[in-house]
């Protein structure tokens, strides 16, 4: 994390890759859905056993993630202030 001073602007400017983690998150989302999406629909329903059910519990858990990951705005990064 680095925090700087911006005296010209009066602002405190805080860089912290915040966003790259963010993409990662979902990258990982994503597969995690892919493989949850492979797993069922490879089979027929008539041949699920537990884990296609564990499968769709882990996509749908996954996808609820993901819409929040990507509802959700960063944080600021540039605060301004008065003297």
């Amino acid at each position: 994390m680095l925090v700087k001073l911006n005296k010209a602007n009066n602002s405190i400017e805080i860089k912290d890759d915040l966003k790259n983690q963010y993409l990662i998150y979902k990258i990982l989302i994503i597969l995690n859905l892919a493989n949850a999406a492979i797993r069922i629909f490879g089979k027929q329903i008539t041949e699920y056993d537990i884990i296609e059910y564990v499968w769709i519990g882990v996509g749908f858990i996954s996808l609820v993630v993901l819409i929040i990951f990507c509802l959700k705005h960063l944080p600021q990064q540039v605060f301004l202030f008065n003297k």
